[in-house]
């Protein structure tokens, strides 16, 4: 006879693999960014189509710059307030009970300080 822990565990582990079999079947969907490149012009101190995030601190802009890679524009964060965050966000719609992979370009630019 089975104890309730061993046929709990089946149980678990036939979940888990079907929730695995949704997921590798699940295909892939492009996610609409806003100025992804950051062509477009600063909208304040954020690229158009960017909010802000954070940046309560001293010190802290952004600038757009040409990159050393790919096409576009850069977004060059310079942070100098060690005590505040800050960074770029944005809103995108996406439909719920997914997985999401995101993939962005970063280098160092060479006019850049030494953090």
């Amino acid at each position: 006879m089975y104890s309730l822990w061993r046929i709990g565990g089946l149980m678990g582990m036939a979940g888990g693999l079907l929730c695995l079999a949704g997921v590798a079947a699940a295909e892939p969907f492009a996610v609409e960014l806003k100025n992804p490149s950051f062509d477009g012009a600063m909208a304040g101190r954020v690229p158009a189509g960017w909010s802000l995030y954070a940046g309560a601190g001293r010190e802290q802009t952004f600038r757009l710059v040409e990159p050393a890679f790919g096409k576009g524009q850069a977004v060059l964060l310079d942070d100098r307030d060690a005590e505040h965050e800050i960074g770029l966000t944005q809103d995108v719609a996406a439909p719920g009970g997914q997985a999401y992979e995101v993939a962005v370009d970063v280098a160092a630019v060479p006019e850049a300080p030494p953090p």
